[in-house]
Parts: structure tokens; C-alpha cells; sequence
């Protein structure tokens, strides 16, 4: 801070007749939350041999960092920086050991396990189910999704987020689709709304 009187400015001084100049720092704009995920998907090789345990990220470039390589034609690395690049401010991600097989993913939903260690999650995303290894079989990414779920409902307070099957411009695919949406509609196993929360995910 600047004055005209060489002594720093208190409200003592002040007091003194004179011209005084202050910096004043503008609040900062509010922050909507974002809401904390869990990033589940397969890594080629960790740097960390403990990052096989759950790992809290507060940037993208600790991905690489702490976790390692996703490896090509996976997807657990686009969905974390595209959590950061719109906004996002921590989540934990789950590296699960290859081969990219449907039952390391099911594993980690049953029972109690690292994921309800974690209290602060409240989104859940398992984006390598839709790896072309496992999408072949529409009932086994449905049995994945399905764990995804019971585990939301059975903690109360987390969101699934799952990924849709793409379908061709053809049409063709459309009625497995449609099957997976109505079952997991039937599941009715998605928690109550938590106030406050806005996820900006891909």
C-alpha cells in the first residue's frame, strides 16, 4: 500500500489530515462445485507401485505424474483431463491392472471395498466398460453398469454416470440399446438428488 506519508497507513493515521492510497484486491467470482468423481479404468503401467490404490487428483498433469499411462484405445485418461478442462477441481481415480477384463472392473463394486472407503465421492464413472474388448458382449457392459448402480444406491449418496452405446447411422445396434436402457431403468437404483451439486463432465 502507497501513502503520502512515509509511515504505513493504520487507522491511527488515518486519522492524520492527507492523502492516502490504498490497493484493494476485488473479490474473487464464485465457484460452482463440481461435484467429486471416481475415474475407474484400466493403466498400462504405474510410476507410484502404490497407485494401484485410489489417487486423489487436483490437476490433470498428476495423471502422469502419479498414475502413469492409460494406454492407446482406452479412456480413463480423456475422462479425467475432460473433468478438468471444464472446471473440475479434484477427484480419485481407481487404476485397475490389465488385461482390460470385465471382472477386475465388477470386483471393485462388490462388497465392501476402496470405494466406500472414500467419503467425499459423490459421482461414479467407469468409462473403459466401453472398451471394444467388452462391448462385444451388450450383457456384460449391462452387468458392470448394473454393479455401478447397486453400489450408488447401496452408499445413498452418489451419482453413476454411465456411458451410452453408440449407435450406427445405419440403425443397427439400436435394439440392444434399448434393451440396456430399459433394464437399467427398471433398477430404479439411481439416490436422491444432493443439493448444491453441478458435475460438468464430458
Amino acid at each position: 500500500m502507497t501513502t503520502a506519508n512515509p509511515a504505513p497507513a493504520s487507522e491511527e493515521h488515518y486519522r492524520t489530515p492527507g492523502v492516502y492510497f490504498a490497493e484493494v484486491t476485488p473479490a474473487a467470482a464464485p465457484e460452482f462445485p463440481t461435484g467429486v468423481p471416481a475415474f475407474i479404468g484400466f493403466v498400462e503401467a504405474a510410476k507410484d507401485p502404490k497407485a494401484r490404490a485410489p489417487v486423489l487428483l487436483t490437476r490433470w498433469e498428476q495423471f502422469g505424474q502419479r498414475i502413469g499411462r492409460a494406454g492407446d484405445g482406452r479412456f480413463l485418461d480423456y475422462a479425467v483431463r475432460g473433468f478438468f478442462e471444464n472446471g473440475g477441481n479434484r477427484c480419485w481415480v481407481i487404476p485397475v491392472s490389465p488385461p482390460p477384463v470385465p471382472d477386475a472392473l465388477k470386483a471393485l463394486f462388490k462388497g465392501i471395498g476402496l470405494l466406500e472407503d472414500i467419503e467425499d465421492i459423490d459421482l461414479v464413472c467407469v468409462p473403459d466398460v466401453m472398451l471394444d474388448v467388452i462391448r462385444e458382449s451388450p450383457e456384460t457392459v449391462l452387468e458392470v453398469q448394473r454393479a455401478v448402480l447397486e453400489h450408488c444406491r447401496r452408499m445413498g449418496n452418489r451419482f453413476a454416470i454411465l456411458d451410452a452405446f453408440p449407435i450406427p447411422a445405419d440403425g443397427q445396434g439400436a435394439p440392444a440399446a434399448a434393451a440396456i436402457r430399459g433394464a437399467l431403468q427398471q433398477a430404479q437404483a439411481l439416490p436422491a438428488a444432493l443439493p448444491g451439486l453441478r458435475p460438468r463432465l464430458p
